[in-house]
């Protein structure tokens, strides 16, 4: 049996004020952070909008 990996992920605005996405890895080691600008934010969600309208590529397998 093959289990998919879950990584527990945090996503919030820095004092800064960026959009980060924070992820840790699989073996606990130092987690990736991703700092977006607004307009990368802005840019991202359109892309992710996009390619959730058109989500049968996702397969059946990835529906909650």
């Amino acid at each position: 049996m093959k289990l998919k990996a879950v990584y527990e992920t945090e996503a919030f605005v820095s004092e800064g004020g960026y959009y980060v996405i924070k992820q840790t890895d699989q073996f606990h080691g130092e987690p990736s952070v991703i700092l977006l600008s607004p307009a990368q934010l802005k840019e991202l969600i359109a892309d992710m909008m996009a390619h959730y309208a058109n989500s049968d590529w996702w397969g059946a397998e990835n529906e909650d």
